[in-house]
């Protein structure tokens, strides 16, 4: 399987190495899935159940090695990147505006938002993820997106569900939704995609960093009784 730095990365490493300094990667630890799903649960007074077995949903694998804050993969395990190369990090090299950590565990998925003029098969700006459900079975998707520069929008879809696409503004710091939704049969494809914006460039260059970060804690099922109780 062959990897590859960015070029943001790269250059931060190479700038830290002229001078002369250790570069330290730190991963910080995101919210644990029950602190997650405590969270979504006061967010909606809605009580979540079991969650549906959904390997990699949170990016975890593979493992990014310990020198690397970004890296790409000609696939992984759960998620599809239709257009180029699905990227997973973690971490920063203590840039200002970069999450420091995952919304969720050690890992999180990475989005590039295309430039406006650009055309829109320009790679990595959309995942996607089967999930197997049980037609008419509520479900909440519970998410968190964030970004170093706000200006960029995502649209989630929801396949074969009564829930219609929708496009929301991505907030510069960790930020989860929750999405309830009951599937029509008994697969449904998420998918996210970035919109365009006419300023994409990397932070090491001046131009403001605008990638934008995706973790999934879950999905979870809804309890027979639905009320969280006061």
């Amino acid at each position: 399987m062959t990897t590859h730095h960015h070029t943001h990365i790269a250059l931060t490493l190479g700038l830290a190495a002229a001078a002369g300094c250790s570069v330290i990667i730190q991963s910080n630890p995101g919210q644990t899935i029950d602190q997650a799903r405590a969270a979504a649960e006061e967010q909606t007074s809605v009580r979540l159940c079991a969650a549906l077995e959904t390997p990699n949903i949170g990016f975890e694998d593979p493992t990014l090695p310990p020198q690397m804050t970004f890296n790409s993969y000609q696939s992984i395990t759960g998620w599809r990147s239709p257009r180029g190369e699905p990227l997973v990090g973690r971490g920063n090299v203590d840039l200002p505006l970069v999450p420091d950590n995952a919304a969720y565990g050690a890992q999180h998925g990475l989005l590039k938002p295309r430039t406006t003029s650009g055309a829109s098969e320009q790679p990595n700006t959309a995942y996607e993820y089967d999930l197997h459900v049980t037609p008419g079975q509520r479900y909440a998707l519970v998410f968190s997106t964030a970004s170093a520069a706000a200006g960029t929008d995502l649209t989630l879809t929801l396949s074969d569900t009564d829930v219609a696409p929708f496009t929301f503004a991505v907030r510069t710091s960790w930020y989860q939704r929750v999405v309830p939704f009951t599937p029509t049969g008994d697969t449904v494809t998420v998918r996210f995609q970035t919109s365009g914006r006419s300023d994409v460039g990397s932070f090491t260059l001046g131009r403001g960093e605008v990638d934008v970060y995706l973790d999934v804690a879950g999905v979870f099922a809804a309890c027979a009784s639905e009320a969280v109780p006061e």
